[in-house]
């Protein structure tokens, strides 16, 4: 399988956007990580001198790694699947300091279906000025959410979700994982591996540290798993209803055991 020139025409644009944002705001941009799988491409990038430290994470550490750091940064990612047909995902991401979870924002997200994309027989062959207008009213449009992610007023806000959810106290906090999971239909191992996280992360009881366990989990898995996991948890437990989940899985017992 390969991704055609559209792909990369995307991914040079948006790259584009990203140093002119950031350049206009007078900060630095690090390009995370990208990643290609069968079925799509996935670039991260950070604004790390976008940070905003947190009384909560003075209590949080990487349960992998034990590192501790006090603050948050945003950043974004884009996601293109350019395998036949194109569909483009572009996003917030902001991340936690101590282990660089990452949780992705996708009710602020641009997304669409580009028109460059395989055409069935019968339907209209787009001109190459067309295509071309076409992205550049992504752009114009990327760049007008940029200036909102890229900004200390967005990372305030999300932190505030952050620390909200550092202040709600979970009845079940294992339970909740597994219904999460559940939902999400994640492996046995996966589940047991979030349970485990969230017994060394040090805010065990909390929704914060639900989310976190989550996301740190989803650090070693496919590239595609990760921004399912980071986009879903970001949904349900942050702006979503924790209280969802929040109850008895007869289920959670087998994990407890082990």
């Amino acid at each position: 399988k390969y991704f055609d020139m559209s792909t990369f025409r995307m991914m040079s644009e948006v790259i584009a956007v990203v140093n002119e944002m950031q350049h206009e705001a007078g900060i630095e941009k690090k390009n995370k990580k990208c990643d290609l799988t069968e079925s799509n491409i996935f670039c991260r990038f950070v604004a790390p001198e976008l940070e905003q430290r947190s009384e909560v994470l003075k209590y949080f550490k990487d349960a992998t790694t034990g590192n501790r750091n006090p603050g948050f940064f945003t950043g974004v990612i884009f996601k293109n699947s350019e395998v036949g047909k194109g569909m483009y995902t572009i996003a917030p991401r902001i991340i936690t300091g101590a282990c660089q979870n990452g949780n992705i924002y996708t009710s602020e997200s641009i997304r669409r279906m580009h028109i460059g994309e395989r055409l069935d027989v019968g339907e209209i062959q787009w001109s190459k000025e067309t295509i071309e207008l076409e992205i550049q009213s992504i752009m114009s449009k990327t760049r007008d959410a940029f200036r909102r992610w890229l900004s200390r007023e967005f990372l305030g806000q999300t932190v505030a979700q952050f620390e909200a959810a550092a202040e709600i106290k979970l009845h079940y906090p294992i339970d909740t994982v597994v219904n999460v999971a559940q939902e999400l239909t994640l492996p046995k191992k996966t589940t047991q591996s979030v349970i485990e996280y969230l017994n060394g992360c040090g805010m065990g009881d909390t929704a914060f540290g639900v989310i976190q366990a989550f996301t740190g989990v989803a650090r070693d898995l496919s590239p595609d798993d990760r921004w399912r996991i980071e986009d879903a948890v970001t949904e349900k437990l942050l702006v979503g209803d924790v209280d969802k989940y929040d109850h008895r899985n007869r289920a959670a017992r087998k994990f407890i055991m082990n």
